[in-house]
């Protein structure tokens, strides 16, 4: 009986790749499909390497033997015997694709299965061996294995755009995004990004080039570049497909904390339809200018926007809420020299008790070195001069 299954499998799968069904093929080697534990339970007892050689031939083998071993590795929780199958079964399928002798793209989605469950195995084993007081490999050995296949595919000379393989270089860049947020380290991606952003980006799925302007977006955070992140996530948030919810209140995750630097508020009919109320309060005092409620709500839920790495943005974030609060003096006090005095008066009302003059002149040059005030400090006097013109400008045009 279970010989049967596990010939009927392989001979669906030779069938399948005869036949280039890409979706197919990519469901009978993903090891997060139901085949697979039907298939570790077939596996007992059986001369499984005889029974591949009748169906396939060459890198194939390899292919299957490495996913079926793999499969069965997971199921007994061998997590690097798991890995180290799956990378032997991602390089056989390289191969596989290099031997190919017809303009087609139809590897491309069983590469980017096997490549997915190859890099989750790796953080998976990571972080055993983390645990376990020891050095951490598995994926960078997967980050050098995602870069072979890059050069491949971007080697590829399809003359029909629509049947090139290089179409595949946006999934590679995703899933070594993924790898460097885990590592912390993005310089390796600089020059597979050029080499992808070469072509027109209409030859890439779109579900792939959400994911890419989103982990752009995050990298563009990461380095403070916050109009550029506005750039990416807005993208990604705007071509995210409807159904996917969870995608978008990701995507919104990091979007909001960018805009509220930029001066532009979620409403709360955003952020109730996404799940993100804890936003709520600290767009409200931002417009306020409430700094004692937005400390309380950054405290209140601290652990969660460090979990999603917005933390220290929002922390910026409070640069927004002192200018907000120092407009509204202007608006009160209606002239364009006002005494430090005024402004502290101000900070002690909205509970910010132990601050002084000097750290008021501090925050108000920050304002002003950052463009969000136009003005100087005459500091013998002890008085902010603000510009006649738009002295607090819109803060779209003055972020970096």
């Amino acid at each position: 009986m279970a010989s049967t299954e596990l010939r009927r499998y392989l001979q669906g799968l030779a069938t399948c790749i005869d036949n280039l069904d890409p979706r197919a093929v990519g469901q009978m080697l993903s090891l997060r499909d139901v085949h697979a534990m039907k298939l570790v339970q077939a596996m007992q007892y059986q001369d499984v390497a005889h029974f591949a050689r009748s169906y396939f031939e060459g890198s194939d083998i390899n292919l299957v033997l490495a996913h079926l071993n793999a499969a069965l590795y997971v199921s007994q929780g061998k997590t690097k015997e798991a890995f180290d199958e799956q990378l032997l079964a991602v390089q056989a399928w390289r191969e596989h694709i290099q031997a190919e002798t017809i303009e087609s793209n139809w590897s491309l989605h069983p590469l980017n299965t096997l490549i997915t469950d190859l890099r989750l195995l790796a953080m998976e084993l990571d972080e055993q061996l983390v645990a376990a007081g020891e050095k951490a490999v598995a994926l960078e050995k997967a980050m050098e294995e995602i870069n072979v296949c890059f050069r491949l595919l971007a080697g590829d000379r399809a003359t029909d755009r629509r049947n090139s393989k290089k179409r595949g270089m946006i999934f590679l860049v995703n899933h070594l995004f993924a790898i460097a947020f885990k590592l912390n380290n993005f310089a390796f991606l600089k020059s597979l990004i050029r080499l992808m952003e070469r072509q027109e980006s209409s030859i890439y799925a779109m579900s792939h080039q959400v994911t890419y302007h989103y982990y752009m977006g995050r990298r563009s955070m990461y380095e403070a570049n916050y109009m550029q992140a506005n750039e990416h996530l807005s993208f990604a948030a705007q071509h995210c497909h409807r159904s996917s919810t969870s995608n978008k209140r990701l995507i919104l995750l990091h979007l909001i904390p960018v805009n509220l630097l930029l001066g532009r508020l979620p409403t709360k009919d955003l952020l109730q339809t996404y799940n993100l109320m804890q936003f709520a309060q600290i767009v409200d005092a931002v417009k306020t200018g409430n700094l004692a409620v937005l400390n309380d709500e950054l405290d209140k839920y601290q652990e969660f926007f460090v979990q999603w790495g917005v933390f220290l943005v929002l922390e910026k974030v409070k640069l927004l809420a002192y200018r907000n609060l120092f407009k509204r003096v202007w608006q009160i006090m209606n002239h364009t020299v006002i005494p430090l005095s005024s402004f502290l008066t101000a900070m002690q009302v909205a509970k910010e008790p132990d601050v002084d003059e000097d750290e008021v002149e501090g925050i108000l040059a920050n304002l002003i070195h950052q463009k969000m005030i136009k003005g100087y400090i005459a500091h013998g006097h002890r008085k902010l001069v603000l510009s006649k013109e738009n002295p607090f400008p819109k803060l779209k045009s003055t972020a970096a």
